[in-house]
């Protein structure tokens, strides 16, 4: 019975990440947002992201990765971390903990979160129809290589599906955390296997900053000391 109610508990979305989100909605409360920034969603690869701001200088972004979070969990509250924030463009990283499974959770399949993401982008487009949402695929984690063919297949059907849409972007970041064998760069991880370091986060930056740029040359986004 106890481990049915802790298992209720945690799948269920407001209860589960309810003090993470109270705290965006706290910080946007005192500083209200600005639109026509890039905002950063999705799991804690990207609430990790201490550097991000500095990685993307002196273009404005805003992180909002919360916990260990899975794709439907990023759609719940789309309405309280991404809209009250207007980006101009929003990148996402979600997928892994939905395909590994977290504590007391079930596993995803590839068909799931390949159907939560389209949901994602549907609701998000409604809103926001011109802001582009790039999916950041989900990286080959060394801690978590027996996932790795069930995320493969995952990031391959958004793949396709970022190819027929054009407000959607896919963003391969696996073969940057590869080495020459085709295996994962063991050094680009924290001691789990599973979160990354500076390196990893490096690697990161060197892959995404360009599609950032991009979006200046273009003129959707305006440098903070614009």
């Amino acid at each position: 019975m106890l481990r049915k109610i802790l298992k209720d508990l945690y799948q269920n979305d407001p209860l589960l990440w309810r003090f993470a989100i109270e705290k965006f909605r706290r910080e946007d409360k005192r500083k209200p947002p600005l639109p026509g920034g890039v905002l950063f969603t999705g799991s804690s690869s990207i609430r990790f992201w201490d550097t991000l701001e500095q990685d993307m200088a002196p273009y404005p972004v805003v992180n909002r990765g919360f916990g260990g979070s899975m794709i439907h969990q990023v759609l719940h509250y789309a309405d309280d971390i991404i809209l009250p924030h207007r980006p101009v463009a929003i990148f996402l990283y979600a997928g892994e903990n939905d395909i590994a499974g977290l504590w007391l959770t079930r596993k995803h399949s590839a068909e799931e979160v390949y159907e939560n993401f389209r949901m994602f982008c549907q609701h998000v487009h409604q809103m926001l129809p011109d802001t582009p949402i790039y999916y950041i695929s989900i990286k080959p984690a060394k801690g978590r290589k027996k996932h790795w063919p069930e995320m493969q297949r995952a990031n391959h059907m958004i793949e396709g599906f970022c190819e027929s849409h054009p407000g959607c972007r896919y963003v391969d970041i696996g073969p940057s955390m590869l080495n020459a064998a085709g295996e994962t760069r063991a050094e680009l991880f924290t001691f789990d296997g599973v979160h990354m370091n500076e390196k990893g986060y490096a690697v990161w930056t060197r892959v995404i900053r360009p599609l950032v740029e991009q979006l200046a040359a273009e003129g959707v986004i305006q440098s903070a000391a614009s």
